[in-house]
């Protein structure tokens, strides 16, 4: 049986849909982002701090996918067990950054 998440958009954005969200800019790379309110708009403060913490998550799965980045050129560059090329490198490069 598969869980299901069911965001009503009249209380904060939960925990769970703030994981699904991080987990979609991992595989996918900065994507547009919106918070909605559609019954219960709370106060402008409690919308930037939810921003806030939108921007962090999209921060932190770009450190994540830098880092991923230099780890494979830095394998590739010390010869880890991988025969790869400049063009290999390359292409893990264009294929990191393409997300961003």
């Amino acid at each position: 049986m598969r869980d299901y998440i069911i965001d009503t958009h009249d209380h904060r954005v939960i925990d769970p849909v703030l994981e699904l969200y991080a987990a979609a800019l991992n595989r996918f790379g900065d994507v547009s982002t919106m918070i909605e309110a559609d019954d219960s708009i709370p106060p402008l403060p409690e919308l930037l701090e939810e921003l806030g913490h939108a921007r962090y998550i999209a921060e932190q799965a770009r450190l994540d996918a830098t880092n991923v980045l230099r780890r494979q050129v830095k394998d590739v560059a010390s010869g880890n067990g991988c025969r790869a090329d400049f063009r290999t490198i390359c292409s893990i490069a264009k294929k990191t950054l393409m997300t961003w």
